[in-house]
């Protein structure tokens, strides 16, 4: 015999339908009473009091006990009960994560198994809870599909696709969580003996060549983890107390758009009940009697319905769940970082004077956590390039930018502030556009060295007796360079064999080359690239008188001198 509802062929003398469970037409006590009542309700309908209620002995149905089973565990008030232990576990990971992920960066180890010591129990949890949640998320995926298969409902239907995509991304975890797993059980010597096998060797290596890619997987698996708690929250408070309804199709007018009474045929015939009655009816083991009514069988198909309340809720937790996505991706860029500012605190070294000078040497105190060896090993390796570096005067101003490895700095999550800056060139040495402006130190050093250099040079004996006197300063300019030139005035008693005395006298000088702004008695060392002295000439020819000065310092020293000043 052939259903007239499903249309598939059952035995004879089963009074139910075996796949859909409807009330066949055979002989039966009860068939009988059941049509009997048809009929009496088909004339009488209008006499029927919408309170009656109408009592159906149903004769147990013999269920399998496995599939019985099955049915229970696929419920959407089940499966969102799974969901929430399942998404507690991938919240227990992401908090053990972040306490590993912190305590990692702020450990200096130089060593493999300092390391592992430093990250302690943490990591050792995390591959545990992945095996045990990996074994739920297939429970729960197959269950799923067998819960969409029976109701057709879109709301399980779309969770199915949140944990089908946790699960492909937990089965791309795999090979990370594998070498996490054997690192935290294993020593150095032992992975880099012959022990370990080359594929996971290989495993590693390529692991830690790319560690982004296997972190950004992990974060993604906890990430969809969170969505399926989230989700497992809303599936409860719909299904909470409630009974799943089978729809025709997977659509969402299916819960917006409850089923016309008129389908149910309640007063015509009971055999073409709504499929949710029928359902319930077969599906109850508690009891072999349904109570049905007209006014309890449309409330239960107005259930159908979607309230408004459910879809605020519904909207809720899919706001919540954008949030929380978004959150995390502005927290893992923008907040989840380390500031590092490479530029702010550059002091430039020059050598040189203004309109000459060139940069000798970079001073940068970058301020970062010391105690990060990686930070530390990227501030290493950070140099500079230069705008301008040579030929620079007072008022220029030079860029400094930092050049470093943008791949390492977004490993690390660092946030470059500054990642140039520019410099105005200040404080250099300059020639002197005049007399005046020559500091009264550079002529004190000049007198100074002078007196002791002649004291050196001229030590009166029995023949010679030599006095000096400081005559005066000059400021000689020319092409190349600046030189202050102080001078003495030398008489020498000379005694003769017939003690006879022969009195001469000369200029004696004492020359600062190459001064400017900047020199000093530290830079005006007693060094011959520097000074010079000796008795003034003119073409060989010492001078005796003072008009001669100024023409002898002019051509002194080979220096074509453009303008000879003495100084006050």
């Amino acid at each position: 015999m052939n259903c007239i509802k499903c249309g598939k062929e059952y035995g004879s003398g089963l009074n139910y339908c075996p796949h859909c469970g409807n009330p066949t037409e055979g002989e039966n006590p009860h068939n009988n009473s059941i049509n009997n009542h048809k009929t009496e309700g088909d004339n009488a309908k209008s006499d029927i009091d919408s309170k009656t209620t109408i009592t159906i002995n149903v004769p147990a149905v013999k269920t399998d006990i496995l599939k019985t089973k099955i049915n229970f565990f696929s419920e959407a008030r089940i499966l969102s009960i799974i969901g929430l232990v399942l998404g507690a576990l991938f919240i227990v990971m992401l908090l053990l994560t972040l306490m590993t992920y912190n305590s990692f960066n702020t450990s200096n180890l130089s060593n493999y198994d300092a390391l592992l010591g430093s990250m302690g129990t943490f990591l050792k949890v995390v591959p545990i809870l992945f095996y045990v949640a990996l074994f739920l998320i297939m429970c729960l995926f197959t269950l799923s599909i067998i819960n969409n298969v029976r109701y057709r409902d879109i709301r399980t239907v779309l969770f199915s696709i949140i944990i089908s995509i946790t699960l492909l991304i937990m089965l791309l975890n795999m090979k990370f969580m594998h070498v996490l797993h054997v690192l935290i059980n294993t020593d150095a010597s032992t992975i880099f003996s012959k022990n370990i096998s080359a594929s996971f060797i290989a495993d590693m290596y390529k692991l830690a060549e790319n560690p982004d890619s296997a972190t950004h997987k992990f974060m993604i698996m906890l990430i969809c983890g969170i969505a399926i708690f989230v989700y497992s929250i809303y599936l409860f408070i719909v299904f909470k107390g409630k009974t799943q309804i089978k729809c025709n199709k997977i659509s969402l007018k299916e819960l917006s758009q409850p089923v016309p009474l008129a389908e149910t045929k309640l007063s015509k015939s009971y055999g073409n009940t709504d499929n949710m009655c029928n359902s319930d009816i077969l599906d109850s083991t508690v009891s072999n009697e349904v109570t049905c009514d007209e006014k309890s069988i449309e409330t239960k198909i107005l259930e159908k319905k979607t309230s408004k309340k459910q879809k605020f809720i519904a909207f809720t937790i899919l706001a919540l769940m954008i949030a929380s996505i978004g959150g995390y991706i502005l927290w893992d860029n923008f907040l989840n970082v380390t500031k590092l500012d490479l530029t702010s605190n550059i002091k430039l070294t020059y050598s040189g004077r203004s309109g000459e000078a060139s940069i000798s040497n970079i001073d940068n105190k970058i301020k970062y956590d010391k105690s990060d060896a990686q930070i530390e090993d990227f501030v290493k390796s950070v140099r500079y390039d230069y705008s301008n570096s040579s030929k620079l005067k007072n008022g220029d101003k030079v860029t400094v930018t930092a050049v470093y490895d943008k791949a390492k700095a977004k490993e690390l999550k660092l946030k470059i502030l500054n990642p140039s800056k520019k410099i105005k060139v200040a404080n250099l040495p300059h020639r002197f556009s005049s007399a005046d402006k020559v500091s009264s130190e550079i002529v004190d050093i000049a007198k100074e060295y002078g007196t002791s250099k002649l004291k050196d040079n001229y030590v009166s004996d029995e023949y010679n007796t030599y006095n000096f006197n400081y005559y005066g300063t000059y400021f000689l300019q020319s092409k190349k360079e600046d030189m202050v030139v102080a001078v003495f005035k030398l008489t020498d008693k000379e005694k003769g064999f017939d003690d006879s005395i022969t009195t001469s006298t000369n200029y004696y000088y004492y020359a600062l080359k190459d001064v400017d702004s900047g020199s000093n008695k530290k830079t005006l060392k007693e060094d011959e690239f520097f000074l010079n002295y000796g008795l003034l000439d003119i073409d060989g020819t010492y001078i005796t008188t003072e008009p001669e000065i100024v023409p002898a310092l002019s051509s002194w020293y080979g220096e074509t001198v453009s303008k000879v000043t003495k100084l006050k």
